[in-house]
């Protein structure tokens, strides 16, 4: 197997990311399965490992949302609104049965209720709002251990190989991957025209990078 890159080939050179070398292993066996020749392949190579954690950092960035008060990501922003809202609706009625026992000062019943129930839907919506916020980027993948992930890199020599090797990447569950190519690669023309833009692909992210 091939150990370092070599962007300067044609069509482009494809490096997925996974969250353990068992699951890269049984991608790089997939990739052999369908017409990937070994040398084709690296797998733990550090220029390509670090290619992706910067770029994955950037696109973080570009899907970052922003907010009058503060950044969050689409799986925080996901989480905290989700968590949020149930944290409203099971606070309201939580301590709007407390008020049915409890009431406060001089108010009537009915009051208290409402009151409590205030209460309670501001207490455990803002709760809510915090766990979704930290828990559903680890749920959805973006938090991950570093340490345990290994990246893969297919060099393909044509466009049928690269077409081959994208469709096992996009269904091997990958934390991130990323086909980097030229424009004019008919591989991203056939998805997006080679605009730069994130790929219409689920998975696998297409970069245009600058000729050498």
């Amino acid at each position: 197997m091939s150990t370092g890159p070599d962007i300067g080939q044609t069509p482009g050179r494809l490096r997925a990311t996974y969250r353990s070398a068992d699951e890269a292993w049984e991608a790089v066996r997939r990739l052999e399965g369908v017409g990937l020749a070994g040398d084709d392949i690296s797998v733990g190579d550090v220029d390509d490992r670090q290619h992706m954690v910067v770029h994955q950092q950037r696109s973080e960035s570009d899907k970052t949302l922003m907010s009058p008060v503060a950044i969050f990501t689409p799986a925080q922003a996901k989480g905290a609104t989700l968590w949020g809202l149930i944290g409203i609706v099971v606070g309201a009625v939580v301590l709007g049965v407390v008020g049915l026992f409890v009431t406060l000062g001089d108010l009537e019943r009915f009051m208290s209720v409402i009151v409590w129930a205030f209460i309670g839907a501001l207490a455990f919506g803002s709760a809510g709002f915090v766990y979704g916020g930290g828990r559903q980027p680890e749920v959805d993948g973006e938090i991950t251990k570093a340490s345990a992930e290994v990246t893969i890199a297919v060099q393909p020599h044509d466009a049928e190989a690269a077409r081959r090797a994208i469709e096992v990447i996009e269904t091997s569950n990958p934390c991130d991957a990323e086909y980097e190519t030229y424009r004019g690669d008919p591989v991203v023309a056939t998805y997006e025209e080679a605009q730069g833009s994130p790929s219409r692909l689920r998975r696998v992210r297409a970069r245009i990078a600058p000729r050498p």
